[in-house]
């Protein structure tokens, strides 16, 4: 009972926006560390889906001119790597 208390608790603070990016996932790893989840059943049918849309949210904040020389210079790598191998 105590964790599903502290797991919502944690969640609606993290959710809030009263807690930075760190400090939510700092309390999330204390959490993971320190009790059992106590939504297995729930959180194995929407961490997938979850994971997505984070990765889709983080696409959003980047610059697309960075994401681009990135990928150039990391093709560019990649070619030369399979070149030599």
């Amino acid at each position: 009972m105590i964790p599903t208390i502290l797991f919502l608790l944690a969640l609606g603070f993290a959710a809030s926006g009263w807690a930075s990016p760190p400090v939510a996932l700092a309390i999330g790893l204390a959490f993971g560390l320190l009790f059992k989840n106590p939504f297995v059943s729930s959180v194995a049918k929407y961490s997938r889906v979850l994971l997505q849309a984070s990765v889709v949210g983080l696409g959003f904040g980047m610059n697309l001119h960075d994401v681009v020389r990135a990928g150039r210079s990391g093709f560019v790598y990649t070619l030369l790597g399979i070149a030599f191998a």
